[in-house]
């Protein structure tokens, strides 16, 4: 975390019923004074199927 801004990587995993997906993204995340996300950044190219 540097000030209002962190950023992470992550993976979430979602078993459908003909396929899994997978989304992992490395999230960049702006916070208000309150700890609140008020940015957050990915892309659809992190989308796996």
């Amino acid at each position: 975390m540097a000030g209002a801004n962190a950023a992470f990587r992550f993976r979430v995993r979602t078993h459908l019923p003909d396929q899994v997906v997978e989304i992992e993204p490395i999230e960049v995340m702006t916070f208000d004074a309150k700890a609140r996300i008020t940015r957050a950044f990915w892309s659809p190219s992190d989308i796996r199927a």
